[in-house]
């Protein structure tokens, strides 16, 4: 499976990448860090959701709303970039956007 597909998911994340922050209210762009039209996420673990082991120091190119490139540390050129963040110690996985879970159960009590 491509990774560049599964990453993409990463991209509703960083959505905001794509997006001027005057596109948001004053109460959400508070929020906003990155307001860039190419980031590049380096030296990042990056586990696909496939079960194959996690690739450790990635380099992950956005541009716009697209992931324009996925691949070893000083394989992907990031001098376009507007914006560079050092991922060390942090793990890229697929969005889980609009995920239905049940982190918390209450105690069902019997009457």
């Amino acid at each position: 499976m491509d990774l560049r597909k599964i990453f993409a998911v990463v991209a509703v994340l960083l959505l905001f990448t794509s997006l001027q922050a005057q596109d948001f209210s004053k109460d959400v762009q508070q929020y906003i860090r990155v307001n860039q039209d190419v980031v590049a996420l380096t030296n990042a673990r990056g586990i696909d959701g496939t079960g194959a082991p996690v690739r450790k120091d990635q380099t992950i190119l956005i541009e716009g709303r697209m992931i324009e490139d996925i691949g070893d540390d000083g394989e992907i050129a990031t001098r376009q970039a507007d914006t560079v963040i050092d991922c060390s110690g942090k793990t890229v996985i697929p969005g889980l956007v609009m995920l239905h879970e049940h982190l918390f159960y209450s105690k069902i009590i019997d009457g």
